[in-house]
């Protein structure tokens, strides 16, 4: 136990024989207010560049707002021009609206009117087909009311109407017109009124479908004239004077310048 105690004892002084007292370095009384200092320095120069920094981003920003302002502006010229387009389309698609709905009208008017003639036609076809109804009365006949002179090409309007069946004749022309396709008795009589011949001819839409001479004596002397004629419905009839100058006589009871005619079938 004594050899313990003394190995024990010898190794302390070994040990503490060399240990050394730590070195601590020897503060100025200033260097709290060095320190403090520097530090205030390290903040100013940090503060300094921070400034720099917020100028630097108000300057970028600034900038943005300022393109995006004059982006806006262009956008919203953009928006208010669309907005006139939008508007004359919406008034050039109105009229156009309105006059497509005008010609689909009349269209659908004129088609109408097409199909109910069609029907009519068609119902007088079966009716006719079947014999249930007659041929339909047509008969015309005029006169002149006096004397009268022609040159090549005048038509002989018959101004005095004695019988008009059918409404064929038109007293303004002097055209019959047939009311019906079918076969047609046509008659006629000129009376010259001079010894001059008279050139007469029937025309049929503007062709000729009868023609004479009719040469007067001094007696004045009245020549007939007698067509059978398949007239389509709407074909013109009409008397002319065909070559050079026409001198027609009409004295009543007597000597009667005159144009007529009658349906015979359909």
């Amino acid at each position: 136990m004594a050899v313990l105690s003394l190995v024990f004892l010898i190794y302390c002084c070994i040990f503490l024989g060399r240990a050394v007292e730590p070195t601590c370095p020897v503060c100025s009384k200033y260097d709290y207010d060095e320190r403090l200092l520097e530090r205030v320095i390290k903040n100013e120069l940090t503060f300094q560049l921070l400034s720099e920094g917020i100028q630097k981003t108000n300057e970028i920003v600034q900038s943005k707002l300022a393109d995006l302002k004059s982006k806006t502006e262009e956008a919203k010229s953009v928006v208010e021009r669309t907005n006139v387009l939008v508007d004359n389309t919406e008034r050039t698609l109105a009229e156009l609206t309105g006059d497509t709905r005008a010609n689909v009208s009349e269209t659908i008017m004129e088609t109408r009117r097409q199909l109910q003639s069609l029907q009519t036609q068609a119902r007088e076809f079966m009716d006719i087909a079947r014999g249930k109804i007659a041929t339909p009365t047509v008969v015309f006949q005029s006169q002149l009311t006096g004397d009268t002179k022609l040159t090549k090409d005048d038509l002989i309007v018959y101004s005095h109407v004695i019988a008009n069946e059918g409404e064929g004749y038109d007293v303004t022309t002097g055209h019959f017109v047939a009311p019906f396709g079918g076969l047609y008795a046509l008659t006629g009589q000129v009376c010259a009124r001079t010894s001059i011949a008279l050139h007469i001819a029937m025309t049929r839409n503007a062709d000729v479908i009868h023609a004479g001479v009719y040469h007067g004596d001094g007696s004045v002397p009245c020549h007939g004239i007698n067509v059978y004629a398949q007239l389509d419905k709407d074909d013109q009839v009409s008397m002319k004077c065909s070559w050079g100058e026409c001198n027609l006589r009409h004295q009543d009871g007597y000597r009667l310048t005159s144009f007529g005619g009658a349906l015979i079938h359909t």
